[in-house]
């Protein structure tokens, strides 16, 4: 009988592959080529402190490197490590500083090793690869939940406000709330533009300010999400351009003068922002916009939010004993303002949505009215499902419907009710969760009508 007494392998690291050099922004370490063959595993550890791609190019006559596995390291998450399968004849690491300023420290360190596994470098804490279904890791640093019963939770996202745009400024979804001077507001080919002066003229400090009519309900739970797609030109003289999920009192936003980017909280019209090069998100701690057209998101909850740039997080705030906001419910906001400023600055938006990852409806509630009173049943948005009219007088009682907290302002429905006879039946109005903005306010008038208003 024959065996191994002992097994050693000849790992080495590949000293034209490795480095502790610093490497400026933009720049690329390139590698050097070394022979592969009698290698199986290409382990590569990096450090560093800006954001960088590593490329694994691997080549099978040391000319052309067909083959190049990229991978993404994000400064913010630390140190990497991971193994690729040696394949062709011949293999080279590239790094490339992809942040803003110089990556040092950096550490780049390439092992060649003849037996090897490519798996995860770990294994989770529960024992499992990490690539294992019980754990699926969110972009947002957040985990998928699974019920005690064995069922994954999901959401459906539903659009709450906002739309995409045709050729027309279309009143019904959105309101011009400031056009200053020569500003204009417009929807072609597509696009809503922000103007502050596109007939020219004398006229300084011009704003154009958009805000959605309607405001997006949030409920406790759940997470509501922003998602525009925008183009800033070039910035000329003074001049802020600012979207999100805002108004004039609260909100989330990115903002944009031309030469500093940011994102801010609004409460009570008191902004907060966050200026480039304070960013801690995977993207970076520092970017700026372009004149192409971008993915901008924002996603909240009652505590923190989270700003996206073309999908990847860009930075999250966690309150810590107040939240950022007054409110949760929130308008779709786009402004474009000038300082002293005469030039035309714009501001592009191809589509903009207020989103809720979750059901549409929640549990209802109800409200019993039978006297001639103004009753305020929900303050702040919500949904409207039906009024059922129990009891009737034989002559005419009204029945008013306001969206709002009070017996005045937006007029949602009137109904005027009265029995055609002694014996009529239970009659229900179906409004189908119509939904409101500011409030529901039910007032009754005439002669009295017993009634049950269901609504969230």
């Amino acid at each position: 009988m024959s065996f191994f007494s002992q097994l050693q392998q000849n790992v080495v690291v590949s000293a034209g592959n490795s480095s502790v050099a610093a490497l400026a922004a933009g720049a690329t370490f390139p590698g050097a080529s070394v022979s592969t063959l009698g290698v199986v595993g290409i382990q590569v550890n990096l450090f560093a402190s800006q954001n960088c791609m590593i490329y694994v190019d691997q080549s099978m006559d040391n000319a052309n490197w067909d083959i190049v596995d990229t991978f993404n390291y994000y400064a913010a998450l630390g140190g990497i490590g991971f193994t690729v399968q040696a394949t062709a004849s011949y293999v080279k690491v590239r790094v490339k500083n992809v942040g803003a300023a110089l990556a040092n420290p950096l550490r780049l360190q390439t092992v060649l090793c003849p037996i090897v596994e490519a798996v995860p470098r770990a294994l989770s804490h529960d024992g499992n690869l990490q690539v294992g279904v019980m754990e699926i890791h969110g972009d947002l640093d957040t985990h998928v939940a699974v019920s005690p019963m064995g069922a994954l939770r999901t959401a459906e996202a539903i659009r709450l406000i906002g739309s995409s745009f045709t050729d027309t400024f279309d009143l019904n979804y959105w309101i011009k709330t400031t056009n200053t001077g020569s500003s204009s507001s417009s929807v072609s080919g597509g696009v809503m533009s922000l103007q502050t002066n596109p007939g020219g003229g004398a006229g300084s400090g011009n704003s154009a300010v958009v805000n959605s009519q309607r405001v997006a309900r949030y409920v406790s739970g759940k997470s509501n999400y922003l998602r525009m797609q925008i183009s800033c030109p070039t910035v000329v003289g003074v001049n802020t351009k600012r979207w999100g999920a805002f108004d004039a009192n609260n909100g989330y936003y990115f903002k944009w003068d031309g030469t500093t980017f940011f994102l801010g909280c609004r409460k009570n019209g008191v902004d907060a922002d966050v200026a480039s090069g304070s960013f801690n998100g995977q993207l970076g701690n520092t970017y700026s916009p372009t004149v192409n057209i971008t993915t901008y998101e924002i996603v909240w909850t009652n505590r923190t939010v989270w700003f996206s740039v073309g999908g990847i997080v860009l930075h999250s705030i966690t309150a810590a004993t107040a939240p950022s906001v007054a409110t949760p419910h929130l308008k779709i906001g786009l402004e474009c303002t000038n300082g002293a400023n005469v030039s035309n600055n714009t501001l592009n938006c191809l589509v903009a949505s207020i989103n809720r990852n979750g059901q549409l409806l929640t549990q209802p509630q109800y409200g019993h009215i039978s006297t001639l009173t103004t009753t305020t049943l929900k303050i702040g948005p919500g949904n409207l499902h039906s009024i059922v009219l129990s009891t009737m007088p034989t002559a005419m009682g009204t029945i008013t419907i306001y969206d709002s907290i009070t017996g005045t302002g937006t007029v949602v429905g009137i109904i005027s009710a009265r029995a055609p006879n002694t014996s009529h039946s239970p009659t229900s109005v179906d409004f189908k969760g119509l939904p409101f903005s500011n409030g529901l306010t039910i007032v009754t008038a005439g002669n009295v009508v017993d009634l049950t208003v269901i609504y969230e």
